[in-house]
This record gives C-alpha cells, sequence and structure tokens, in this order.
C-alpha cells in the first residue's frame, strides 16, 4: 500500500498508522518521522510545524534565473485560472487543435512564403511574439496548478541543451492527482493553442496572411513540447500517465542492467518492459537525427563556424539583408552540434561523478 495515498488531508496520523501499519509492520514513531521529519520538509505533506525546504533549480537547466516573482503574476494567474476547467479541457484542447493545424495544413504553402519574405525587422518582430507566447504558456502552467489549489512559484529563464528555455516552478503539485497534473502539465500547450486559434479567427475575418505566419511561430513550439524524449511538456505528461517520477533515469538504469545482463529481458513485465522500450526509442532516435544530420548536411556541418562568420560579416558590412530563409541553413548544423555537446557533458559529468 502506498503511503502517500492515505495522506489524503480527511484521515488523521491515528488512522494512517493502523491502516499502513498492518501491510508493513511498522511502528508509530518510525511512521512518524517519516511522514513529518521526511515527507513534510519536501511539502509532500503539510505542517505548520515544520518548515518546507527550497526546492533548487533542476539540474538541466544551466544558467537559469528568475524573471518574475509568483507575487507579481499572481493577479494575471487568477483571471487565467478559470480557463482550466477539468471538464471541458480535454475537449477544449482538442478544438484548438483541429481548428489551428487544419488550417495550418490547409494553408501551408502561403505560409511557407510568407516566412522566406521576412525581413529583418519583420523576423524580430517574429522571434519577439514566440517569446511573448512562451511565457504566455508558462503563466498557463502556473495558472492551472492554481486552479487545483496547488502552490506555484516563480517564473524563470534558463538554457536546456544550450536551448534558451523559460520555465514555471509548478513543482507543488506533486500533491495532486495525477489527472490534475496532466492537465497543469498540458495548460501551457492549452493556452498557446487558444492563442493561435484567435489568430486563426483574425485571418478568416481578415483574410490577411500574416496572422497564420505568426501562428506558425505556435505550432513549431507545440511540436517540440510535445517530445516525451526531452524535458518538456510531453515528457513530463507521459511520466504521470505511467506514474514513474525520474523517467529518464529510470529507463537509463532499467535499460543498463538489460545490456549488463544483470536484468533478463525476458523477465520484465509490464512498466519495466516499456521503460526498456522508452530508453532504447530514446537512444537509437538520437543517432538516427545525428546520423541523417550528417548524412544530408555533411557539409554545413564541418564549414559551420566559417559559414556563420562569413554570414554575420555579410551582414554588418552592408553587403547583404538578413532574411529569415538565410537562417535555414544554419538549422541543422546548430542541433547536430547541441546535442553532441550535450550529451558529452553529460558523459563527462558522469565520468567525473564515478
Amino acid at each position: 500500500m502506498d503511503i502517500i495515498k492515505l495522506v489524503d488531508g480527511k484521515r488523521n496520523l491515528q488512522k494512517i498508522n493502523e491502516l499502513y501499519g498492518i501491510h508493513k509492520g511498522v511502528s508509530a514513531n518510525l511512521l512518524d518521522n517519516l511522514l513529518f521529519g521526511t515527507l513534510a520538509t519536501y511539502g509532500i505533506i503539510e505542517s505548520a510545524n515544520v518548515e518546507i525546504k527550497k526546492i533548487g533549480k533542476p539540474s538541466y537547466l544551466k544558467l537559469s534565473f528568475t524573471l518574475l516573482k509568483n507575487k507579481t503574476i499572481l493577479p494575471i494567474v487568477r483571471l487565467m485560472s478559470p480557463l482550466f476547467s477539468d471538464k471541458l479541457f480535454y475537449f477544449l484542447l482538442a478544438i484548438f487543435s483541429l481548428v489551428v493545424f487544419g488550417t495550418l495544413i490547409a494553408h501551408f504553402n502561403s505560409i511557407k512564403i510568407g516566412l522566406e519574405n521576412l525581413n529583418f525587422g519583420q523576423w524580430a518582430l517574429y522571434i519577439l511574439f514566440a517569446g511573448t507566447v512562451l511565457f504566455f504558456h508558462e503563466m498557463g502552467h502556473a495558472a492551472a496548478c492554481h486552479r487545483f489549489g496547488a502552490k506555484f512559484g516563480d517564473i524563470g529563464f534558463g538554457f536546456y541543451l544550450l536551448s534558451p528555455v523559460m520555465f514555471a516552478d509548478v513543482s507543488d503539485i506533486w500533491k495532486l492527482k495525477p489527472n490534475k497534473r496532466i492537465i497543469v502539465n498540458l495548460s501551457g500547450i492549452y493556452i498557446e493553442l487558444l492563442i493561435a486559434s484567435i489568430l486563426v479567427l483574425f485571418f478568416f475575418i481578415t483574410r490577411t496572411n500574416n496572422y497564420l505566419v505568426y501562428s506558425s511561430a505556435i505550432s513549431l513550439s507545440l511540436l517540440a513540447n510535445l517530445n516525451p524524449f526531452l524535458r518538456y511538456d510531453g515528457y513530463w505528461v507521459l511520466s504521470d500517465m505511467i506514474g514513474v517520477p525520474n523517467l529518464r533515469m529510470a529507463s537509463n538504469k532499467i535499460l543498463k542492467k538489460v545490456f549488463q545482463n544483470e536484468t533478463s529481458i525476458r523477465h520484465l513485465r509490464g512498466k519495466d518492459f516499456f521503460l526498456v522500450f522508452y530508453a532504447l526509442t530514446s537512444q537509437i532516435l538520437i543517432l538516427i537525427v545525428l546520423g541523417g544530420i550528417l548524412l544530408y548536411d555533411s557539409n554545413g556541418i564541418i564549414k559551420f563556424p566559417e559559414n556563420v562568420f562569413t554570414y554575420l560579416s555579410e551582414v554588418f558590412s552592408g553587403r547583404s539583408r538578413p532574411k529569415f530563409s538565410d537562417l535555414y541553413r544554419f538549422i541543422l548544423p546548430i542541433i547536430f552540434y547541441v546535442t553532441v555537446f550535450s550529451f558529452l557533458f553529460s558523459y563527462i559529468k558522469e565520468r567525473q561523478k564515478k
């Protein structure tokens, strides 16, 4: 029996002792120390007599810092929290998804032309808009957290796999039930789809293609956030769905045991088998992506520093006007080097620990 499930805010310590002790045979003092000496210090259960330890920023976020304190965003959070009804959430999420992606697919060619013709000023506005949407994405996490009675923290900025990211501290959602945690994890995507749906509506009213061009920034963000193999929203949703808090660590650990013959794959059942599949798929996808980029654009990877230097020299000297389409040739080499260096740093860090 899971002790966390017994701590529901209704049972007193004596009742928890009786129920848990029957199955585990632990003493009242030991259980009291577990509940209030350990779990309460992390805010998993609440006690007025226990000081909660501050949770540090995740190790996978580098150079992170706070942008806005939770008290500053509280008024906006209160305004946004009614948007997250657990009864209508998935229905509205599905409607927004159909509207946005259906429209973008139907007008793909015109969006592509619009992106290719963006000048430097329009490109800067495009990036600024994408950053603003990401801010409201994080506000969505905080608002859903607030809606379901959990505490939300600050909104910050940092780097994940050498890429700039915003993040919201919603670590308190571990006190919520899994179905509520999944909604909180999806709430940022929900807000982005809501904004994109409004842009699509403006497009149909005005027939101005720029609304679809800007909504494409949201679609790219959504595809990245749904990735279950990196620590974006899709990863946390999958973690809550299968009930494994440290999904990456747990899956890599059991895969390592299989390769070292500590565990036979024939003896794996249910969740453990899925974890091995998840870890193996994650590693294979990384190799496929890196190999595909290397085969497709080996020259761009080898000459990447030279190409960047030449491009910047031409822009700043006035010999060339920057356009969005100019950046296409740098996307694959950047993905390649970010992936390689991030795994190289992780390997070196792990060797240093050993």
